[in-house]
């Protein structure tokens, strides 16, 4: 299974290189190439790449594949619409400050919105639950976290940077600390 969605990754990389190069800048200040690509080629890259991570993460089976993606794209679904109405809030809120009036009712609607956004994975835990193990939904969090981290990396400048050897490791603050 996982070789079928490395195989899928080899197979849209090249389709999505293009000539064209947009300049960059690092953090670190040098300057990058990364090529130019439209939106929807963008996208399927990225959703390739994160059907990949995640059955890759979570150990999935074909069998456990088919029932998964479809409740995880229904819950993809809920969470951009929920987003959209965080965002729409947002601006109604900013534009309340800017104009003085009705900021209460508008901050108690963003505070909603943003409640409602948040309730998305809670709800959405025992359909997971139908189709995966605990230990499986536990690891699809923390491939959400580990993949959104990635990408945001690759966005900066390049892959993610490697983890020093031995006791220099950099802290994660979403990894406890063991006691040694």
């Amino acid at each position: 299974m996982i070789s079928f969605f490395a195989a899928l990754i080899l197979a849209v990389s090249p389709a999505m290189a293009q000539d064209n190069v947009r300049h960059a800048r690092r953090s670190d200040g040098q300057n990058v190439e990364r090529p130019q690509r439209d939106r929807s080629q963008w996208q399927e890259k990225m959703k390739a790449e994160k059907i990949a991570f995640f059955t890759s993460e979570l150990g999935l089976t074909s069998a456990e594949a088919e029932r998964f993606w479809p409740v995880y794209h229904e819950a993809e679904k809920a969470r951009r619409e929920a987003y959209k109405g965080v965002g729409n809030a947002y601006r109604e809120l900013e534009a309340a400050l800017n104009e003085g009036k009705d900021v209460e009712a508008k901050l108690q609607a963003y505070l909603e919105a943003q409640k409602a956004s948040q309730e998305i994975d809670e709800s959405y835990l025992p359909k997971f639950r139908q189709v995966l193990s605990i230990e499986q939904v536990a690891r699809l969090f923390l491939a959400e976290e580990k993949f959104r981290r990635q990408q945001i990396h690759r966005f900066h400048g390049g892959d993610m940077p490697q983890r020093p050897q031995g006791g220099d490791r950099h802290p994660d603050p979403f990894r406890p600390r063991l006691q040694q």
